[in-house]
C-alpha cells in the first residue's frame, strides 16, 4: 500500500460517493434496507452538496489515497456557535481499509489542520450498529458518552447513535 492524504477536490466526488454507498451497506447491513441506504446516501452524498462542502469556510475535507485511488475520506466542520469545537461530519473508508492504523492516517492531517485554526474539541456521532467504527474512533482517543445516545430516522428506520468527544491537548 502506498497511502497518502490530501485535501479533497471535485474530481474525487464520484469516488467519495462510491465509498459512502459501499461503506453504509457494509456498516449496518441488518439495520438498513437498500431503499433506506439510497435515501440517506442521496441526502448526504449528492454531488452538489459535496461540492459545497469542498469550498465551505471552516471545513476540512481530506481524502486517503492508495497510489492514485481514493480509498477513504473525512470531513471535519467547525461548529458555527462554538469556534473551538468541530464535528466529524463524514468519514468512511472502503471496507478493506477499515483498520485503526489506516483510519488514523486519514484522521491525523484533518485534526492537525483544524487544531492549527483553534479547534480544541472534536465531536462525532457513530451508529450503534457500527462496532468497527466505534473501535476506530476509540483508538484515536474519542470518549463515547453512551448515556447520551439518541435515535435518528434514516429512511424508514430509527438508528441509534452514540455521541463521542475527542479533547485535543495543545502541542500533542
Amino acid at each position: 500500500m502506498d497511502l497518502s492524504t490530501q485535501q479533497a477536490k471535485t474530481e474525487h466526488i464520484e469516488d467519495i460517493q462510491k465509498i459512502a454507498k459501499m461503506a453504509w451497506e457494509e456498516m449496518c447491513p441488518d439495520v438498513l434496507a437498500d431503499t433506506d441506504i439510497s435515501q440517506y446516501y442521496n441526502e448526504n452524498y449528492g454531488a452538489d452538496d459535496l461540492k459545497e462542502w469542498l469550498i465551505h469556510d471552516g471545513t476540512w475535507f481530506y481524502v486517503l489515497l492508495d497510489s492514485d485511488r481514493v480509498v477513504g475520506f473525512c470531513q471535519l466542520t467547525r461548529k458555527t456557535d462554538e469556534k473551538n469545537i468541530a464535528a466529524f461530519e463524514k468519514f468512511l473508508l472502503y471496507p478493506d481499509y477499515q483498520e485503526q492504523k489506516i483510519a488514523y492516517r486519514l484522521f491525523h492531517p484533518v485534526i492537525k489542520a483544524a487544531t492549527s485554526h483553534g479547534v480544541t474539541e472534536v465531536t462525532v456521532d457513530i451508529p450503534e450498529c457500527s462496532k468497527k467504527w466505534r473501535g476506530v474512533f476509540t483508538h484515536i482517543g474519542v470518549e463515547f458518552e453512551t448515556w447520551r445516545k439518541y435515535n435518528k430516522k434514516i429512511g424508514s428506520k430509527e438508528i441509534t447513535f452514540w455521541p463521542g468527544v475527542l479533547t485535543i491537548v495543545p502541542g500533542c
